[in-house]
């Protein structure tokens, strides 16, 4: 068995950078798609041709990648006066909008509850 008609190429499938890999192994192609970054392997396909070997993969690639959540970039200033964001910080319920939270500074955090006192009865 011996690896022949190589090509390596890079493209975006569902808006993830991938490095797709074709070569032919005897009468068979075979595709890999990897992940750039860390490279690790999304899909793998394999046909009588390139072209059937590519869209198997691609396929498979394009519905995995494409379920893939993206994490949201870790918050490194607070979200409210925006200092620097301390190893004290917390997640805070948004008054403003209760379905999204904020990372907000001890001194925030500390107003945001005295805000939510004052407005409730009693409180």
């Amino acid at each position: 068995m011996r690896v022949t008609e190589y090509s390596e190429r890079c493209e975006t499938i569902s808006d993830w950078p991938v490095r797709i890999v074709t070569y032919r192994l005897d009468d068979r192609y075979i595709c890999t798609i990897t992940n750039v970054d860390p490279g690790a392997c999304i899909a793998r396909g394999e046909g009588p041709t390139r072209d059937d070997a590519e869209r198997v993969a691609v396929g498979q690639a394009s519905r995995s990648l494409a379920l893939t959540r993206r994490s949201t970039p870790f918050a490194t200033h607070c979200e409210v006066c925006g200092r620097p964001r301390a190893s004290g910080s917390l997640l805070a319920a948004n008054p403003a909008s209760p379905d999204r939270a904020l990372w907000v500074c001890t001194d925030c955090q500390r107003k945001l509850a005295r805000r939510v006192d004052d407005e409730v009865p009693g409180g």
